[in-house]
């Protein structure tokens, strides 16, 4: 399955080189694609797939986009790979949690060795269901079918610090992550924040900085002004100011379990807890509300 979504991926690289290289207003784009990249009158279930996740992912027309899914499932009802990705559509982009569920559970059914959609389907029992063993069972599988896999590890040493309270096993799995890949300012800001739920401030104030050096996203940059804000109090006035101005830019963090971070900071003194939650609030708005590409 994996072999598939790399070849998948590389075809709507493609499509997104049309769609932003060659400056196609959106409706003339998608009749191009659609004319110079498949038959029209014999069109397969992959390819009604893969324009499914384009016109999501790059037109932004969810309605038309599940309408090419659920043709494509129409095509061939027990194709696990489409299935799988008109679930993740579902839970990302139209937020019908039950019913991406059902899919999710169909999909693997009928191929249970595909780790990115386990993974994704734990993210939504996680954050909508909160059935935590459930979320423990799946990444321990996903972990099992790709145990080098630095994201799904980091993950799961989050699930593991902020709702088991497990922080030797957490920090033993960031420590491998940081080991073998540490170039990635993503996993210096998961460790940064099990050390300041720890209260081991002067260690991660040395994994935030390096998490900086590395050029974070706007919206990890906007996790780890966050941390400052709460957390350092010779920071305190920068890191607000930091965080106002990415707010204003509309710019959100998907970053789950800062209020374990509000309750630390107001227990160590920290003087505006009103601010301070408003903030975390602002800052995570509504989780996981959308997905680079359906198969990353």
């Amino acid at each position: 399955m994996e072999k598939l979504r790399v070849r998948e991926n590389k075809k709507i690289g493609y499509y997104a080189f049309i769609f932003k290289r060659l400056g196609k207003p959106a409706l003339i784009n998608e009749s191009f694609v659609f004319s110079t990249s498949f038959n029209s009158n014999r069109l397969s279930q992959g390819k009604i797939g893969e324009f499914a996740i384009f016109t999501a992912d790059l037109l932004k027309d969810y309605d038309k986009a599940e309408k090419y899914f659920l043709q494509a499932i129409e095509r061939d009802p027990e194709n696990a790979f489409w299935i799988g990705n008109y679930a993740i559509f579902i839970h990302f982009y139209k937020k019908d949690f039950n019913l991406a569920e059902e899919y999710y559970q169909k999909s693997l059914k009928l191929y249970e060795d595909d780790a990115f959609l386990k993974f994704n389907y734990a993210q939504l029992v996680l954050f909508y269901k909160s059935d935590y063993d459930l979320v423990e069972k799946l990444m321990k599988e996903v972990l099992m079918l790709e145990p080098n896999n630095s994201k799904f590890k980091c993950s799961y040493a989050a699930f593991l610090f902020k709702v088991r309270k497990k922080f030797a096993q957490a920090e033993k799995l960031c420590e491998e992550v940081i080991s073998k890949n540490d170039k990635n300012p993503s996993w210096f800001a998961t460790y940064a924040q099990l050390k300041l739920l720890k209260g081991e401030q002067t260690e991660a104030k040395k994994l935030i900085d390096r998490a900086f050096e590395l050029e974070p996203s706007d919206e990890l940059s906007l996790e780890l002004w966050f941390y400052l804000y709460a957390h350092y109090e010779e920071n305190r006035e920068e890191a607000e100011a930091k965080i106002i101005e990415h707010l204003s830019k509309g710019i959100k963090s998907f970053v789950w379990g800062l209020q374990q971070n509000v309750v630390v900071a107001i227990f160590s003194g920290h003087p505006e807890s009103h601010k301070l939650e408003e903030y975390a609030k602002q800052i995570m708005g509504e989780l996981l509300q959308k997905t680079d590409n359906f198969t990353e």
